[in-house]
């Protein structure tokens, strides 16, 4: 998470609302810490919003602009949102590898242990 947390809300007759009968568009701006988080890529950006009842960041499909620095949302959905940032995981080239080796070793142990119980 980046340092990027803020709050939307609306009140209708003196009542909170947190969802709207339409969609709006939710832009925020990033900041050095955003980008820190996200390894200093911009794309790594999410904008996602706390869902209280899943106990979870639901995250959308978001735009980033990075000559304006902001992140948008399209959502029909007013609480607690972040600026949140995803990268990448996955395996290396090294990790296949060395699975690749584990899995050889062991088929070739196997081997051996069903060759040797044949012969005996």
């Amino acid at each position: 998470m980046g340092n990027t947390c803020f709050g939307v809300v609306a009140t209708v007759d003196g009542e909170v609302v947190t969802e709207l009968g339409a969609d709006m568009t939710i832009c925020v701006e990033y900041t050095p810490d955003d980008l820190t988080a996200a390894d200093g890529d911009p794309a790594n950006l999410k904008l996602a919003y706390y869902d209280e009842t899943a106990g979870e960041w639901q995250i959308l499909p978001k735009i980033v602009d990075t000559t304006d620095g902001t992140v948008c949302a399209i959502t029909s959905h007013l609480s607690d949102w972040a600026v949140l940032a995803q990268i990448a995981g996955g395996l290396l080239w090294w990790h296949y590898l060395l699975i690749g080796l584990g899995v050889i070793f062991i088929l070739g142990l196997l081997v051996m242990l069903l060759t040797r119980r044949t012969i005996l």
